[in-house]
């Protein structure tokens, strides 16, 4: 799990259980990741947990751009973000893994995700999967807004 808390802003994320049985060749149809907390400035959706799911075209092993949704507990879509996917495998491992998705997060010079340094008003979500796949997912207070 991670967070990010400053005075009235919260955000923190966990991935979803068993993330890492789920290869590749799913995300075409959208995976649900993890869940995640939002009550940042402005936003314009109610703060709240959010399921976020994601969706790449990933048919071989490489980078590309996919999206994620922000689901609430009736089934809405409250937002949709963009996300990037490295794909290092579109089957599972032989040998089932005892790791588990490990979360980063990074922010301004820090990353080099989608090319370029992002705005100050963003920060990207990594969720790792021993599986093959990471999704990393720009939350972007622009975005939450418009």
């Amino acid at each position: 799990m991670v967070y990010l808390a400053q005075g009235n802003v919260s955000w923190f994320a966990a991935s979803v259980a068993n993330l890492e049985s789920t290869p590749a060749t799913e995300l075409p149809r959208g995976v649900n990741i993890g869940v995640a907390y939002f009550d940042l400035l402005g936003q314009k959706f109610p703060r709240d947990f959010y399921k976020i799911r994601a969706f790449a075209d990933a048919k071989q092993v490489g980078r590309l751009e996919g999206k994620a949704q922000l689901i609430n507990d009736k089934g809405a879509i409250v937002a949709e973000l963009p996300a990037m996917v490295d794909v290092k495998s579109m089957t599972l491992p032989a040998r089932p893994t005892s790791a588990l998705t490990s979360l980063t997060v990074c922010a301004g010079a820090a990353c080099n995700i989608g090319g370029g340094t992002p705005p100050t008003v963003c920060f990207w979500i990594c969720f790792e999967c021993p599986n093959g796949f990471t999704v990393c997912v720009r939350i972007s207070i622009h975005d939450l807004l418009n």
